[in-house]
């Protein structure tokens, strides 16, 4: 009798264990999903910046030696992603089957010029760019021209910046009403053990040896909530590129791990400092107050 007792009063107990996970697991899996996508638009934004070019266009009749040099300079400039040395003969090729017209025989002549076109590291992609490729530019006499898009630069940084504040501030209201949602979660379970907390207090246990066991429990539970959440968005992730067509989301590992981690600590954090203060209000209470 006693067991079926105690089975009966486990049950609404591991009930409100339940839930309250599930409701940390679900608010964590969207501030997930808000992270995923704050981390594509920035891979995005770098895939885009590492492909933009700018066009070194070179003298005419300039020496083997100079156009060898200007490219030994570029091997060795930090900001320079690749290059790629473009002759006369070849950017008429390129153009003639861009136009379907042999222009050259038509001119008598070619009037392109040998080039070379750069790509740069994502990091130095900037609204200063252009001024620091002008100085760099200027102080070598091989290039005669520099052809790139001013616009497309601060378009995208522009655009980034736009994404980035909206999606943060977007995870702050979602993590204020997580904060709010999973402490008032946390606080009806613990309503429920508020006279186990009293009668622990009056036998003379301690603050800390009542805790304890709480404590414990809601480092658990967050670290389960944690796990769940970022199976789930792993899994929303993974199904939305295998069943919706020509969407490719690319995040390195170590991204995906720092997501992880993130979640798993904001569910601990979240969890232990909710049940830290809701166990520490019926501690304060009088025996009167918890009716």
């Amino acid at each position: 009798m006693s067991d079926e007792i105690g089975m009966l009063a486990r049950k609404p107990l591991q009930s409100s264990y339940v839930s309250s996970i599930i409701s940390m697991a679900l608010v964590l899996f969207l501030l997930g999903i808000l992270g995923v996508l704050l981390m594509q638009a920035n891979a995005i934004a770098n895939y885009i910046k590492q492909n933009y070019q700018v066009t070194l266009v070179l003298a005419d009749s300039l020496p083997a030696s100079a156009t060898d040099s200007l490219q030994q300079l570029l091997a060795h400039e930090p900001m320079v992603n690749a290059y790629q040395y473009v002759s006369k003969d070849e950017a008429a090729v390129k153009l003639q089957s861009e136009l379907g017209e042999d222009f050259v025989s038509f001119l008598g002549y070619n009037p392109l010029h040998a080039a070379i076109d750069v790509t740069f590291k994502a990091q130095y992609v900037d609204d200063s760019l252009l001024t620091r490729i002008q100085q760099w530019v200027s102080s070598n006499p091989a290039v005669m021209e520099v052809y790139y898009q001013k616009s497309l630069i601060e378009k995208i940084n522009s655009n980034l910046k736009s994404i980035t504040w909206f999606l943060l501030g977007f995870s702050t209201i979602l993590l204020i009403v997580a904060l709010f949602l999973i402490n008032n979660t946390i606080r009806v379970n613990l309503y429920s053990k508020r006279m186990l907390i009293r009668s622990m207090q009056l036998v003379g246990a301690t603050r800390g040896f009542i805790m304890k066991p709480f404590l414990i429990n809601a480092l658990l539970h967050g670290l389960i909530s944690g796990v769940i959440a970022a199976i789930m968005v792993y899994g929303t992730i993974y199904l939305t590129q295998l069943y919706v067509l020509q969407l490719t989301i690319e995040i390195q590992i170590f991204m995906w791990g720092i997501l992880f981690c993130g979640l798993i600590t904001t569910g601990v954090l979240i969890s232990f400092i909710s049940t830290f203060f809701a166990v520490g209000k019926w501690l304060g209470k009088r025996s009167y107050e918890l009716f």
